[in-house]
């Protein structure tokens, strides 16, 4: 739905009336242009406030925005998506940006892209022309501030924005497990041994029963990288794909008084206009990744390119294919051809010396409508039209936890689910048989069939990366009613601990709901110091006794303040390292470290104790003498040890530099606290920077006048050399604050720093 059309059709007819009347037409024309344009209202965090007449003047004007605020980061994303990165900017450290493109065009990403580019029909059409044509308007007008080398990928096209999707939710989001498990594969393994990667979230939606106010309350909590501002391993430029899940925060006003439409906040993958999470005057929702196992990989054995299938042998099929590799900027180019081949399952994408080949198969290949499915989720306006979008289902990938104005509630185990003629979902997670024809599926699972829960009545929703079963409290789905391949069965300690606090109260509070977000409680030291320190206590040991000092005054937190985490986190580095690595769907601490395992039917009590004593006893002693071989305090503070470092490239985009840093607060997945940090390895001072997890927040009241937020984008919203807004939101994260999200016009001009009209 196109809004404004009909005040579009009343200024045209006062056109010809003033025509009529001897005004010029030259005159007419401006007035109609001024009045049918966008107007773009940056405020002081570099947020533009789009307000526009219609639902493409709208997309034209987040274009220009997007390049406005990231036009390099852009264009770096663009030419990873089509394949042509080492065509731009050479073959990389180690070949990593040729080896990036011919994954590109194994997978047949740019092609694809132009294909959906037609499929995906007239409405999603006129919405990419807009996006592409606001983004070129604006290197139009500001290409010499662009370094000559980047700016070479100019024009944006059209089909770019969706060969940017694909490349970052199926073949990224979804596709990480199916490259760890090709990476393991090449060393002889049948399945990688992953026990926590770069994404996770949190979101929680609280019914007007359980609110304090009786308003509706609404958390999201997306844990990404913190793409290109995060700390960078070297000097010199990007390499392919980073930077490919930089959020961009923008809020969308179409319509007018008279002809109102949606009044959206909320954020986008720099380069594509799919509004991926936020809210408007009705309704919300937030996404957190789930184990959606969409993309498998096949082992096959091949004799003369041809491999057993059933009782058939198959040749491989065959196109021939290849990228360009420059010397950066574009000279001394050579082309670099190979030959795609694939199986019955999908392109091969790698091979061993013994003869086998792996292929990959990826779900949701024909969800060709990504755009226009998140623009009427955006403008919907209460749950059926809402549903009505979100059950195209052109996101093969997340759960969803949404809520509205009126009340109504809604999770969802979303995504495209390949169904399975038999196994249970550990059966699944690495590499399968390709021999063997009941392993390829054929179908999907429909949208009425994907775990899905309405207004349940414990009045409230969370979801941490855990199962559909624990959504909610009483429980709502049964895992017998569903097929024992379609998902996991655990509920780790972040989402244990979210799922504690949305039933500690019977009404919470926004500062409830603040504070439970903002926790970095470590529910991991509740389960084990009690074992640990009735064990170290009977050693006759004055490291273990000190240890146990500094670990009883603990607050067992991980804020940066706090004394006693880091000692903490080393005793459980060295006590996971004396077990086997955890494979990928189990917690993020190995079972056999606990003395009871995790227990479905006990999900808020288990794991609990310490399984192995004596392995235990002597990591904690290994903790006490690192951190004293380091030169550290026993209880050196979390922030010492653990920082939030924000960079910035100069204009050539080659040279990163530091513009904000701080003490962190905030542990990784294994503690189970709520404000999930992840860190780079620790460098020779022992110090880890924090490389991924807090990226964007959003907490929203639904009132009787609309939406009221508060939101955070840490890492800023801006990537360009010389923006002030890389770190100027980073004292927020520090002080355990969000800021106001502007939403009513005078709250935006109050603000407004700067303005333009499209």
């Amino acid at each position: 739905m196109v809004y404004g059309e009909r005040a579009l059709k009343i200024l045209r007819n006062a056109v010809g009336i003033f025509l009529t009347l001897g005004i010029s037409a030259a005159h007419a024309q401006a007035l109609e242009a001024a009045r049918s344009s966008a107007e773009i209202l940056w405020d002081r965090y570099g947020v533009p406030h789009i307000y526009a007449p219609d639902d493409t003047s709208a997309m034209r004007a987040l274009g220009y925005a997007q390049m406005t605020n990231h036009a390099e980061q852009v264009l770096l994303n663009i030419a990873s998506a089509r394949g042509e990165y080492a065509a731009f900017f050479g073959p990389g450290a180690g070949d990593r940006n040729v080896e990036s493109d011919i994954d590109v065009i194994t997978n047949d990403i740019p092609a694809r892209a132009r294909r959906w580019l037609k499929s995906g029909g007239s409405e999603q059409r006129a919405l990419l022309k807009a996006f592409t044509q606001g983004a070129n308007d604006w290197a139009q007008r500001n290409r010499a501030t662009l370094d000559p080398a980047i700016a070479r990928v100019l024009p944006v096209r059209e089909s770019d924005a969706l060969a940017l999707y694909q490349l970052a939710i199926h073949y990224s989001f979804m596709g990480a497990r199916g490259y760890a498990n090709a990476a393991a594969w090449k060393k002889g393994k049948a399945v990688a041994g992953l026990s926590s990667g770069q994404f996770g979230s949190n979101a929680y939606a609280v019914s007007p029963a359980r609110s304090a106010t009786g308003e509706p309350m609404l958390v999201g909590n997306p844990h990404i990288d913190l793409g290109a501002s995060g700390p960078q391993s070297s000097n010199g430029f990007p390499l392919a794909r980073k930077g490919l899940f930089q959020w961009m925060e923008a809020h969308i006003v179409v319509g007018d008084a008279k002809n109102p439409g949606p009044n959206f906040t909320g954020v986008s993958f720099v380069g594509v206009p799919v509004l991926a999470i936020g809210f408007n005057d009705h309704l919300g929702w937030s996404h957190t990744v789930n184990a959606a196992q969409n993309v498998d990989v096949y082992d096959i054995a091949l004799r003369d390119e041809q491999y057993r299938f059933g009782d058939r042998r198959l040749k491989l099929k065959e196109r021939p294919a290849g990228v360009t590799v420059c010397a950066f900027g574009g000279s001394s180019c050579v082309q670099k051809d190979f030959t795609v081949a694939y199986s019955v399952h999908g392109p091969v994408i790698a091979r061993r010396a013994d003869g086998h080949a792996l292929a990959m198969r990826v779900a949701g290949l024909d969800t060709d409508r990504p755009v226009l499915q998140y623009w009427r989720m955006a403008a919907a306006s209460n749950l059926k039209s809402f549903e009505k979008a979100f059950s195209m289902l052109q996101m093969p990938y997340f759960n969803l936890v949404y809520a509205d104005r009126s009340g109504r509630l809604l999770y969802v185990d979303g995504g495209v689910r390949p169904v399975r003629s038999s196994g249970d979902y550990d059966s699944h997670r690495g590499v399968l048989d390709g021999s063997d024809p009941r392993q390829l599926w054929t179908r999907t699972v429909p949208y009425a069939r994907l775990p899905r829960v309405l207004d349940p009545a414990g009045g409230f929703i969370q979801n941490s990366n855990d199962s559909p079963w624990t959504s909610t409290f009483p429980a709502a789905l049964r895992k017998a009613d569903y097929p024992a391949w379609l998902t996991f069965d655990l509920m780790d300690l972040r989402p244990q601990q979210s799922a504690m606090a949305l039933i500690a109260k019977p009404k919470l509070s926004a500062a409830d709901m603040l504070a439970s977000k903002q926790s970095t409680h470590m529910v991991l030291a509740d389960r084990w110091l009690p074992d640990l320190f009735e064990i170290a206590r009977q050693a006759e040991n004055t490291e273990l006794k000190e240890a146990v000092e500094v670990l009883s005054r603990w607050d067992r937190k991980a804020d940066a303040e706090s004394r006693g985490a880091v000692l903490f986190d080393r005793f459980r580095e060295a006590y996971v390292n004396s077990s086997a690595p955890t494979p990928n769907s189990t917690p993020t601490t190995p079972p056999s470290l606990f003395a009871v395992p995790y227990d479905p039917s006990r999900p808020l009590e288990t794991p609990v104790g310490i399984g192995d004593r004596s392995g235990a006893l002597n990591a904690l002693v290994h903790a006490v003498r690192a951190l004293r071989a380091e030169g550290r305090a026993l209880d050196v503070p979390w922030g010492e040890m653990h920082r939030v470092v924000l960079t910035q490239r100069d204009e050539t985009y080659r040279n990163p530099r530091i513009v904000g840093e701080a003490p962190s607060s905030g542990s990784m997945d294994a503690y189970g606290g709520l404000r999930l940090v992840k860190y780079t390895p620790r460098d020779e001072q022992g110090v880890a920077r924090a490389n991924a997890g807090e990226g964007w927040t959003q907490f929203v009241t639904f009132g009787s006048n609309g939406a009221r937020g508060e939101v955070l984008l840490v890492y800023g919203n801006a990537t360009r050399p010389g923006s002030p807004h890389v770190a100027d939101q980073l004292p927020f994260f520090t002080e355990k604050r969000l800021r106001p999200s502007w939403r009513t016009r005078d709250e935006v001009e109050a603000n407004t720093i700067r303005r333009e009209r499209l």
